[in-house]
């Protein structure tokens, strides 16, 4: 004969804290946690002490803050986040507990704010960033959660700002920063993550206004035209 029973607990100025359903010995149903002022914290469903079915949790004013599906402890589906607002925050994507798919974070208005596919949990191909009036902000490349490939960030308006490459996490060859006009602002050559050979700083009218001598990342030199 099966034993159920609901077990409780208590704030110390008697508001529920906690109730949580038994069958035989293991949590089994609708777990949930309350605030100290009565509001629902989070609700959970468990199958034999893991956790099985849907999961929410809610804020302090009582608005759906996340929102996911677990089989067996792990996550699964989409899970998603929310803003007070309602609005959605983020989806991200699960399987046997690891993000897999593409993860997405959005802003309050809808606009997308970043988007990065992973693979078993590590990010895999290119990772972008947004403005919030939907220009492309930044975007990276990566390979098993390493920086690996172009990296590129944008003005609001669309310009090239930054640009360098990277192997394996590691910056190499030449990291370029520009002026918002387009104009380069300055140069550094790089070898295994650091400043090798003759950085060059110009103004925005293109004019060359400095230049340092580095070696293993230690500056030696700096001049003026």
């Amino acid at each position: 004969m099966s034993e159920e029973k609901i077990e409780k607990t208590y704030y110390p100025n008697g508001v529920l804290k906690a109730e949580v359903p038994y069958k035989n010995g293991k949590r089994n149903g609708i777990t949930k946690q309350y605030y100290e002022d009565g509001k629902l914290m989070l609700e959970m469903s468990l199958i034999e002490d893991k956790v099985s079915g849907v999961m929410r949790q809610y804020d302090t004013q009582g608005n759906l803050e996340l929102e996911s599906v677990y089989l067996d402890n792990s996550k699964y589906g989409v899970e998603k986040w929310y803003y007070p607002s309602g609005a959605i925050k983020a989806e991200i994507p699960y399987k046997e507990g690891k993000k897999c798919g593409i993860v997405k974070w959005f802003y309050e208005n809808g606009n997308l704010e970043s988007q990065t596919p992973y693979v078993e949990d590590k990010k895999q191909g290119v990772d972008k960033w947004f403005y919030e009036s939907g220009i492309l902000k930044a975007e990276t490349s990566y390979k098993e959660d390493e920086e690996c490939g172009e990296v590129r960030e944008y003005y609001p308006n669309g310009q090239l700002k930054y640009e360098a490459y990277f192997e394996n996490g590691v910056m190499y060859g030449e990291e370029k920063v520009y002026y918002e006009n387009g104009q380069i602002w300055c140069v550094t050559p790089v070898q295994d993550g650091k400043e090798e050979g003759i950085a060059k700083e110009y103004d925005k009218s293109g004019k060359l206004i400095k230049t340092k001598q580095y070696a293993k990342g230690v500056c030696l030199q700096e001049s003026k035209p």
